[in-house]
């Protein structure tokens, strides 16, 4: 269209349309290699004792819709930084993306366990749902135009790396009615191998 009318294009706009979409492209081919790699058990397996609190904390201020309200105990867990930072930036993207106002991080122990959990107030996940939410490609609203929302891969990779980091992502509904997203690590500095 811009070409059509070089005159009247608004090259500016046209760039920023331009930048937006290679940035989505760059991070689905990301998305897609990622989930290969966890297929085939070739991610990166340099596990090392890291702090999941500063992972999360790293995350916390690339929300850019909700307000964010953050209580993080200092917890160590074993893993892969990289994998466990893509996990935290997905299920606070989703929520980001899904939230009316609100969302609540908390990271506590429970026992020798990490559990991480983000909240949300929208309209949540009926239950029905809730697993398939995790397979690729799946989202609830179908209806969603690419802009208000990713193509399906982020929850699935956020299981993928819970299972290999020997942890689990579950769904519930949160306290202000929203979704519930609870995600279980082992916290103990015995393991020393992802995978």
């Amino acid at each position: 269209m811009s070409l059509a009318h070089r005159d009247a294009a608004n090259w500016r706009e046209v760039a920023e349309r331009l930048l937006a979409d290679h940035r989505r492209l760059d991070r689905l081919t990301s998305d897609l290699l990622m989930l290969a790699r966890l297929d085939e058990g070739t991610a990166t397996r340099v596990a090392t004792p890291v702090r999941l609190d500063e992972i999360v904390a790293a995350e916390i201020p690339e929300i850019t819709h909700a307000v964010v309200t953050a209580h993080l105990e200092q917890i160590e867990v074993v893993g892969v930084v990289p994998e466990l930072s893509r996990l935290v930036r997905n299920l606070l993207d989703n929520a980001d993306r899904h939230a009316a106002t609100t969302i609540d991080v908390r990271l506590a122990r429970d026992g020798a366990t990490a559990v991480l959990t983000i909240d949300d107030d929208g309209a949540g996940i009926p239950a029905d749902q809730r697993d398939r939410v995790f397979d690729r490609f799946y989202r609830v609203d179908g209806g969603r135009d690419r802009s208000s929302g990713g193509v399906g891969l982020g929850l699935a990779m956020v299981r993928g790396i819970a299972r290999r980091h020997r942890g689990d992502v579950t769904i519930s509904t949160a306290p202000a009615g929203g979704a519930r997203f609870e995600v279980r690590l082992p916290a103990d500095s015995a393991w020393v191998q992802v995978g």
